[in-house]
């Protein structure tokens, strides 16, 4: 299983845990997996498609995974994977 850290804005909709364990060999099945086991967290940051919202940033490594397919992206059970959400102002 890899893990997912959580922004402190994004806890409240997952218990207050800061890092999550996600099952999937994809970052498709992964983000699935996660709706159906955080489904108030799920509306946050994943689109209507299964995609990430386009103002949530999801890195592993320094790369960032949101601008390649889901399907596309393999996970393997060391991957950490830190999720950003935007910020925007003028």
């Amino acid at each position: 299983m890899a893990t997912i850290k959580i922004p402190q804005v994004f806890q409240l909709y997952t218990g207050g845990s800061a890092l999550l364990t996600i099952d999937g060999s994809t970052l498709a099945e992964a983000l699935s997996n996660l709706k159906t086991r955080y489904p108030e967290l799920a509306p946050h940051i994943i689109n209507r498609s299964g995609k990430l919202h386009h103002y949530v940033h999801l890195f592993r490594g320094g790369e960032e995974l949101q601008r390649i397919e889901p399907e596309r992206v393999t996970l393997s059970a060391d991957d950490e994977l830190l999720l950003v959400p935007g910020i925007a102002g003028g």
